[in-house]
């Protein structure tokens, strides 16, 4: 919304935002002063600040306790349903706000798939390194077997020479 807009909506009392605001920052107005959440009143905005977008900012009414009622039992479902794990759930309960479980949620949900790619990795490089050690000791088998022909076939070959030296010296 343009400034002129948000100006509108401050003066009936709504809490607007600017795209710059931090989380908590929001304004209104009484009379002609803008007034910041920290009760800060300043009289006249900059133009540039006035061509630039504003948002309007919504509040909860829930109480920080029933707030905090309702959040754990959010984190025991999330708990139940295994989208974090005990010890994320036990750091949460009964201290953060939705905003502040949803932040850690995500962050739990990041670990766990950075967890699951490396574990991934791993197997795939386990495997890689069993088809490797199966090739080479296919190789082995392989040179073996070819050795004990060659053996063979040199032992029959003596064999040959030895009953032809007998019969030629017959």
């Amino acid at each position: 919304m343009t400034f002129e807009e948000a100006k509108e909506q401050a003066q009936q009392g709504i809490k607007v935002r600017h795209q710059y605001f931090a989380e908590k920052e929001y304004m209104t107005m009484k009379g002609n002063l803008i007034v910041f959440e920290d009760g800060c009143e300043i009289f006249k905005l900059s133009k540039d600040v006035r061509n630039e977008s504003m948002r309007i900012a919504l509040v909860r009414s829930m109480d920080s306790v029933n707030e905090r009622v309702s959040t754990d039992a959010t984190i025991m479902s999330w708990l139940q349903f295994q989208l974090i794990d005990r010890e994320t759930a036990s750091t949460l309960y009964g201290r953060a706000t939705l905003e502040e479980a949803l932040v850690e949620l995500r962050e739990y949900n990041k670990r766990l798939s950075n967890q699951q790619r490396m574990a991934a990795q791993q197997q795939q490089q386990m495997a890689a390194q069993q088809a490797s050690a199966e090739q080479q000791a296919g190789e082995v088998i392989y040179g073996e077997g070819v050795r004990d022909k060659v053996r063979d076939q040199q032992n029959k070959d003596a064999d040959r020479m030895v009953k032809m030296q007998e019969i030629a010296s017959k």
